[in-house]
């Protein structure tokens, strides 16, 4: 009877269990309700449904491409659905978007840093290049009496960048070895045509 279930009822503790409930959400509406049509409601209803599948999703896969930026959307949506003055978001619904959330954001950190560290790499990368791509244009431009002292300045700095890749270092170094070897022979030119 009811009296039977209301005694023992009010002494569970679902906390736990909640959050693994995966039915769907109660939404009551009646046809000419000022409120929402039943469209709308149903329409409302597939949204909320959406983005807790989007953000479950998210979890599941932190590493696709553009995970953090649909997290953030999908955040953004969800305070956006909760704005909508004729529907309220249920507890249930919610508790279960909350932990949805924290979970992608946990799943998604990691591949975030990863990224942001590629990325770190790669562009103290491209500034070694680009050093070493600078000095080379100034010993194939260096010129005058001085012309091996100033390649022995030049090569100093080259000397103190560290390398970048491996083999990408044996090329550049190649080419600096071919553009001091020119600034010599220019050099070996004038002395000649000094005499």
């Amino acid at each position: 009877t009811e009296a039977g279930f209301v005694g023992t009822i009010n002494f569970s503790d679902i906390t736990q269990d909640v959050a693994n409930i995966r039915c769907p959400m109660l939404v009551l509406t009646t046809t000419g309700s000022g409120l929402a049509s039943v469209e709308q409601t149903k329409a409302w209803q597939q949204k909320v449904a959406g983005l807790v599948a989007r953000v479950e999703a998210i979890a599941a896969a932190p590493s696709s491409r553009g995970a953090s930026e649909e997290l953030a959307e999908a955040e953004a949506d969800w305070r956006a659905l909760g704005g909508h003055g004729e529907f309220e978001l249920d507890a249930d619904t919610s508790g279960r978007f909350g932990p949805a959330v924290e979970a992608a954001q946990a799943a998604v950190a990691p591949y975030q840093q990863a990224e942001a560290d590629r990325r770190a790499a790669e562009e103290h990368r491209a500034a070694v290049r680009q050093r070493r791509a600078a000095l080379l244009d100034r010993v194939d431009a260096l010129r005058g009496e001085d012309l091996l002292a100033q390649v022995a300045g030049v090569r100093g700095e080259w000397d103190a960048i560290e390398a970048v890749e491996e083999g990408e270092n044996d090329a550049l170094g190649a080419q600096f070895e071919a553009a001091c070897a020119r600034a010599a022979q220019r050099h070996a030119n004038q002395l000649q045509m000094q005499q």
